[in-house]
């Protein structure tokens, strides 16, 4: 398992660039707001807790993490080669020459495995199949969910916005409430946009 840089790069690439305008800018503590934070994260969480299960929730952001930041991908090529060295393996030693092979794909080696311990063909094509299904039904889950999570947070990003702009219009012969009314109001607008299209979506 490697570090997928491409995926890190262009995440980090996006958070680097606002980063940057920002510490331009001079005024890098306004942009930390803790309670736009809180109502975009807890929203977007909350939202999208309420459309799935909160424990495929969890799953889903571990396995997005994962498959985001450690490519598991093998090319044809590769998956190729290795069914060629184990087919000659199986040809000149037999299926128990199979186990002391090494593999590194993780679903190939189960088959191995399969293959070493006298299972029926028809048993491992069912069980592969099905172990294929499953963890294909996984990753579209993950997908759904951060698909959920990227589409909820720039509403509560909105959310947050008009509960600024309510405080500051309520509040207006103070004028020191101003300030940090309009700043939960356009920053929330901000980490909901962050989190959707720098986070959430690529990672789905």
């Amino acid at each position: 398992m490697r570090m997928d840089f491409a995926t890190i790069g262009g995440i980090f690439a996006g958070l680097f660039v606002v980063g940057l305008a920002i510490a331009m800018s001079g005024a890098v503590a306004i942009f930390f707001n803790m309670p736009s934070f809180l109502i975009v994260i807890g929203g977007a969480i909350s939202a999208t807790v309420l459309r799935f299960p909160i424990d495929e929730v969890f799953a889903a952001l571990a396995t997005g993490a994962k498959t985001a930041f450690f490519d598991h991908r093998k090319s044809p090529g590769d998956i190729l080669e290795e069914l060629r060295t184990l087919a000659q393996i199986s040809r000149r030693q037999g299926p128990m020459g199979l186990e002391r092979a090494p593999v590194s794909d993780p679903f190939l080696a189960r088959g191995k495995q399969m293959i070493a311990d006298g299972l029926s063909t028809e048993h491992l094509r069912t069980q592969l199949t099905r172990e294929r299904e499953l963890e294909i039904q996984r990753l579209v889950d993950g997908e759904k969910i951060f698909r959920a999570i990227g589409e909820a947070a720039p509403a509560f990003g909105m959310i947050g916005t008009i509960v600024g702009l309510v405080k500051m219009l309520s509040t207006m012969e103070d004028p020191s409430t101003i300030g940090p009314a309009m700043a939960i109001a356009l920053l929330t607008t901000l980490y909901g946009a962050l989190v959707a299209y720098a986070v959430a979506l690529p990672i789905a």
